[in-house]
């Protein structure tokens, strides 16, 4: 799993680093909100660990033009506001989950986990297919595809059809 951590401080950035490279995560590390954006423009990460208060750019509004983008990719805020209007108003700027410090790191691991599970989950299910304008969406637990009109013609059912399978290089 590929974690991007952005987090300031020294000292819990070098834990939380070493406790998720023991796990076997690739990790990278970041301590500054700008580098988070770009890390984030240049790879794909399985999920991102975000401190709230950072330098360059803070993580709440990393996080508000992440979703504004429409990157749906799991992320956990770890950070020392702890009230529950910040709670609150994290997971409603787009977060997926929330963390106070000081945590364990073992429940910091099991809700990266979670998380992820989710996303997949979710990524599954908003599964599509498109040809120009025309869009097709997965119908969860069946292995069709819902046409995007009710004319059923048989130009659309064959697009459709080819939904999901690999194309010829």
């Amino acid at each position: 799993m590929r974690i991007l951590l952005v987090e300031d401080d020294t000292s819990l950035g070098e834990t939380i680093l070493a406790w998720l490279r023991l796990g076997g995560h690739a990790v990278d590390w970041v301590r500054r909100g700008d580098s988070a954006d770009t890390a984030l423009m240049a790879h794909r990460y399985d999920c991102v660990l975000l401190d709230r208060g950072l330098p360059g750019l803070s993580g709440d509004a990393l996080l508000a033009a992440l979703r504004a983008k429409g990157n749906a990719v799991p992320v956990i805020l770890i950070t020392a506001f702890n009230a529950l209007a910040d709670r609150v108003e994290g997971l409603d700027l787009g977060a997926d989950d929330y963390l106070v410090k000081p945590f364990e790191l073992e429940e910091m691991s099991a809700r990266i986990r979670a998380a992820v599970r989710r996303g997949a989950s979710q990524a599954r299910s908003r599964k599509a297919c498109t040809a120009g304008a025309m869009r097709w969406k997965a119908m969860p637990s069946k292995s069709r595809w819902r046409l995007p009109c009710a004319c059923a013609c048989t130009c659309c059912a064959i697009v459709a059809s080819t939904c999901g399978r690999p194309r010829a290089s």
